[in-house]
């Protein structure tokens, strides 16, 4: 509330005279962005140039912050825009080791920026009136035209446009639901979380149906924690809202808040956790979502123990890493996960980019005997091709791909995905079984036809040409492989 109080304390800012600010345009291009001077001085400079304030807030790892400073902030008509009437300053809201004593000597200001303006997202323009008063602000890269941005930078001068003006007038709207939601919908565009939070408290006392379609599509987005109160009311009722909002929109945002509260903080640290017992507090927790939720949670650590095992891989300098103590380690973090999956899989992985195609057609067979049923058909099919089929000669690895991909060509409606019948066909003619090869390679080719037909595709693709190369080599009795 105390940023609302501030906001309020200058409603006298939409009467402030704008004479003065459309100077005469710099010569220069580009927007030149002052150093050197603390927040005091740039407000001392502002108002004796008569000008207003722009600030850049951006991090160092941010794509978009990195490219309006290349492509948008270079401009010869943003330069003259934005020199003609702001005081511009760059503030690097991130730290990093190669920050020079300028963008140190912010570091306290940052931080005090992030809080007071609840600044999550990269890049935020905030604009001041010289005064330091808080009068608008954009979210996000602004890609394309630059004139584009220039135009939103203008609304600062316009009282029906500008952010922080609308927003100042909510204590005399508090009853007014057209306005409050307008309110909600601009904070979120511009990513003010604090705002969004206190206007949609107020929103929610003054609606008289929350399942009424636009007060739910409206709120649904605004959801950004679990100890939310409108979390708990869409907890109680996902049906209701999933009839408004379709499918299982519902489930999704309920559990990315889940997870991002609950189980992100645990894979930052280092210490021991029992997934057992996670699950077990989740499924006591959100009884309604236990099922889908356990399932995302479990992605989500399967996700990262496989990114993490890679890289403990790539950190074994030895010929061939010491894969007991890389499993016995995590097995230690993590009691009560089978990882034997993920290093098997890993292992495949490993031993086919080195070339070591006996070891990885081993780990392949093994994946496929104990794992096969928990892989997806996309899986199954990458594997028999890319590390079975062009690379193994041992008939009983090539007979547990065929086994696997059978499974799929007989169980699975899969019209259009022919590359399974392929693989399937060609693991068959690899074995020796050339009579049933031809027949699914057929099959294969069939299925691209009418998949081109479906789609008005003419002429032979690439998939097709590939599919007639292959059956002809079957047929004259010529391998489908590099021998």
């Amino acid at each position: 509330m105390k940023y609302l109080l501030i906001l309020l304390l200058f409603v006298s800012l939409r009467c402030l005279s704008q004479s003065g600010l459309n100077k005469t345009p710099s010569s220069d291009e580009g927007i030149h962005f002052v150093k050197e001077l603390n927040w005091q001085q740039i407000k001392d400079k502002a108002k004796k140039e008569n000008k207003y304030i722009f600030l850049d807030c951006y991090a160092t790892w941010c794509g978009p912050c990195l490219y309006m400073k290349k492509d948008i902030f270079t401009k010869k008509e943003v330069g003259e825009y934005f020199n003609s009437n702001f005081i511009c300053i760059e503030v690097q809201m991130d730290r990093t080791d190669k920050d020079d004593k300028y963008v140190k000597s912010w570091y306290k200001e940052a931080d005090s920026i992030s809080s007071l303006f609840s600044i999550s997202s990269y890049p935020t323009y905030l604009f001041f009136t010289p005064d330091g008063i808080p009068i608008h602000r954009i979210l996000g890269a602004t890609f394309g035209d630059p004139q584009q941005f220039i135009e939103k930078a203008s609304d600062v001068f316009n009282p029906q446009k500008s952010y922080y003006g609308g927003i100042s007038e909510f204590r005399s709207h508090r009853s007014d639901s057209l306005y409050l939601r307008n309110e909600i919908q601009a904070a979120l565009k511009v990513g003010d979380w604090r705002i969004v939070d206190t206007l949609r408290k107020i929103y929610f006392d003054v609606i008289k149906n929350l399942f009424d379609k636009q007060n739910i599509v409206l709120l649904f987005p605004t959801i950004n924690s679990s100890s939310d109160t409108l979390f708990e009311v869409l907890e109680r009722n996902i049906p209701k809202v999933n009839l408004i909002l379709g499918n299982s929109s519902c489930e999704d945002r309920l559990i990315n808040i889940v997870i991002h509260e609950l189980i992100e903080p645990l894979l930052e640290r280092d210490t021991i956790l029992n997934l057992v017992d996670i699950s077990s507090r989740l499924t006591n927790e959100y009884p309604t979502l236990k099922n889908e939720l356990i399932a995302r949670v479990n992605d989500r650590f399967r996700s990262y123990f496989v990114s993490e095992i890679r890289a403990d891989i790539s950190k074994d300098t030895s010929k061939t890493p010491h894969w007991s103590s890389i499993e016995a380690n995590w097995v230690k973090r993590y009691p009560s996960y089978d990882f034997r999956q993920i290093f098997s899989d890993q292992k495949m992985r490993y031993y086919g980019s080195t070339g070591d195609w006996k070891e990885c057609g081993n780990e392949a067979y093994y994946l496929f005997r104990h794992y096969g049923g928990k892989l997806s058909i996309g899986a199954i099919n990458n594997i028999c091709w890319a590390y079975i089929f062009l690379h193994v000669e041992d008939h009983k690895i090539l007979k547990q791909g065929i086994y696997q991909m059978e499974i799929i060509v007989k169980n699975y409606s899969i019209n259009e995905i022919f590359q399974y019948y392929d693989t399937y066909a060609n693991l068959l003619y690899k074995i020796g079984d050339r009579r049933k090869a031809i027949y699914w390679e057929q099959e294969a080719i069939n299925k691209c036809e009418e998949y081109q037909r479906k789609n008005d595709i003419n002429g032979i693709n690439s998939d097709l040409k590939l599919y007639l190369g292959e059956l002809k080599k079957m047929i004259a009795k010529e391998p489908t492989w590099s021998i």
